[in-house]
């Protein structure tokens, strides 16, 4: 799907969400249509789309079920987006107001007591005792993990995009930075644990543990 001048796009870790006008873009629309399946394109309208972005941002399609970063990513989006100065516009912003609305309430009425709802509290758990651990990937995902490791463990993250990883550095001084390469994969401990916390395939990850 092509980036649309007067539509909007959100991007997470896992999907890529464009609202679109019906009529202004019927001809894209159209096109996605006749895309096989494989092609990972699904369309939704009206209140099929609402229900589906209101499942997405309370964490329902997540890895970790009903997990809370997502929340955060859609309403930093929010504050971020830049709405057309149209009638469509004015729509969708009004449109990302209610659904954050709504999804608080899902969240508070159905959504308690189901155990870790947060990427950093199901890593704190996983890497309990562990003397270091190596952090792949220096984004988004990355920093909701970061607070909940520091003071636990030794943490040292190996950054692709050093615009991501050099933000990272007044905020968690005591963090080792180092850029992901073979290069740099050495440690002398033996015992460490790895979060993967980047878009990465597994050769990728087993090429560099080796």
């Amino acid at each position: 799907m092509p980036a649309v001048l007067n539509g909007l796009e959100w991007q997470t870790c896992l999907r890529r969400i464009q609202f679109l006008n019906r009529i202004e873009n019927s001809a894209l629309i159209e096109a996605a249509e006749r895309n096989p399946p494989t092609a990972g394109i699904e369309i939704y309208r009206g209140r099929e789309a609402y229900g589906f972005l209101l499942e997405v941002i309370c964490g329902l399609n997540s890895p970790l079920l009903c997990e809370t970063a997502v929340m955060g990513q859609f309403r930093e989006f929010c504050s971020q987006a830049r709405f057309p100065n149209t009638s469509w516009g004015w729509f969708l912003r009004q449109l990302t107001s209610n659904v954050l609305v709504d999804a608080k309430r899902v969240r508070h009425d159905h959504l308690q007591g189901i155990g870790s709802q947060s990427y950093g509290s199901l890593v704190r758990q996983h890497v309990k005792g562990m003397p270091a651990v190596a952090v792949l990937g220096a984004g988004q995902l990355a920093r909701e993990i970061l607070p909940w490791m520091i003071g636990k463990t030794k943490a040292r993250l190996f950054y692709r995009n050093w615009l991501h990883a050099k933000d990272l550095l007044p905020e968690y001084p005591e963090v080792q930075l180092d850029q992901y390469s073979a290069d740099d994969a050495g440690w002398e401990q033996k015992e460490i644990g790895l979060v993967i916390a980047a878009p990465m395939k597994a050769a990728e990850v087993a090429d560099w543990i080796r």
